[in-house]
């Protein structure tokens, strides 16, 4: 029935839990068992908070691939996109945060953190058309955003200049 064959994942996906960073394990239990609704859903939220906490601890690289390795099971993930965004910003690629950023808003237009991070990356390079065309994109989707009402202003004065 249903209800065994939706337990049954339970076993190898807490195995995975373990065997980080290998994510062979991962990849079995997805490709075996992605029918299983929280499989899907349960192997994502792992795998970004295990990237996530490899960047917090300054594993800029651990983070990178475990963020690439989820965009194999998930390759429209804004999110995972997003965060290689910034850890190619932190490693000092701006062109290629600036890809990683735009494949975020393409998977997902109204994913407001990254029309927010490349008005960052444009305000950097004070560029401050594109600062200010992202920046109202931010606004078009979160009218109320405060990130994009405080620097909006700041950057259309600094165009003017």
């Amino acid at each position: 029935d249903y209800r065994s064959r939706a337990l049954v994942p339970i076993y190898p996906y807490f195995l995975a839990l373990r065997a980080l960073p290998g994510l062979e394990y991962w990849r079995y239990v997805y490709g075996r068992w992605q029918y299983v609704p929280w499989v899907k859903s349960n192997i994502k939220i792992e795998l970004q908070n295990i990237a996530f906490g490899a960047f917090s601890r300054g594993d800029l690289s651990g983070a990178a691939s475990i963020y690439a390795q989820l965009l194999e099971f998930y390759p429209t993930d804004a999110y995972s996109l997003v965060n290689l965004g910034v850890i190619e910003e932190k490693f000092n690629n701006p062109a290629r945060a600036k890809i990683y950023y735009e494949k975020a808003i393409e998977s997902n237009p109204s994913y407001a953190d990254a029309y927010y991070n490349l008005a960052v990356l444009f305000w950097q390079q004070k560029n401050w058309p594109e600062t200010i065309k992202y920046l109202k994109k931010l606004l078009s989707i979160n009218p109320a955003d405060p990130r994009a009402l405080h620097y909006l202003p700041i950057a259309e004065n600094r165009g003017r200049s």
